[in-house]
C-alpha cells in the first residue's frame, strides 16, 4: 500500500488551521482531487459527502476529526479509494513559550491495483508527492492568510 507522508509548518495557530480544516464547504479550494462537494451529512466523525473530481463523480466519509489535531478523510472514486490524514501539531516555541505556528503533516494512503508491483510503481509517483505539497501550500496560505501571524 503506497504511503506518502509531507509535512508544513504555517505561520498561524492550530485554530485557524483547524477551520481551514473542518469547513468542509471550503474543501474545494484546497482538497486535492475534489472540485465540488455535495450531500453533507455531517461536519464530523461519521459524515458522509459526494464529490466532483473533473468529471467523475466520488464519495467521501470522514472517520475521525480531533478539534484542532486531526482530521482523517477517505475518498472514493469508483473502485479507487485514498485515505487523507491531516495532523496538526502546535510549535511550542522556545522552551514551550511564545510560539503560534502550526506544524500540519499530511499522509495520502491507497490500495494500488496490481498488487505488490503497484505499490511498487506507484510508491515513488511524483504526480502525489507534487499533490501534496500543493495541498499543504494552499492551507498554509489560506490559514497565514486568515489567522496567522509573524
Amino acid at each position: 500500500m503506497p504511503k506518502f507522508e509531507r509535512e508544513i509548518e504555517i505561520k498561524a495557530p492550530p485554530a485557524a488551521v483547524w477551520s481551514i480544516l473542518s469547513n468542509i464547504r471550503d474543501w474545494p479550494q484546497w482538497f486535492p482531487d475534489l472540485d465540488t462537494i455535495a450531500n453533507i451529512s455531517q461536519v464530523g466523525v461519521g459524515g458522509n459527502f459526494d464529490f466532483t473530481d473533473g468529471n467523475k463523480p466520488g464519495t467521501g466519509s470522514i472517520l475521525r476529526a480531533d478539534n484542532e489535531e486531526l482530521l482523517s478523510v477517505v475518498t472514493n472514486v469508483g473502485n479507487f479509494q485514498v485515505s487523507h490524514t491531516f495532523d496538526l501539531m502546535k510549535d511550542r516555541g522556545v522552551f514551550g513559550f511564545g510560539s503560534e505556528r502550526t506544524k500540519l503533516e499530511y499522509v495520502r494512503e491507497w490500495d494500488a491495483p496490481g498488487g505488490a508491483l503497484g505499490d511498487w510503481i506507484t510508491g515513488g509517483n511524483p504526480i502525489d508527492l507534487t499533490k501534496m505539497d500543493r495541498t499543504l501550500d494552499k492551507i498554509r496560505d489560506l490559514a497565514e492568510a486568515r489567522g496567522g501571524t509573524v
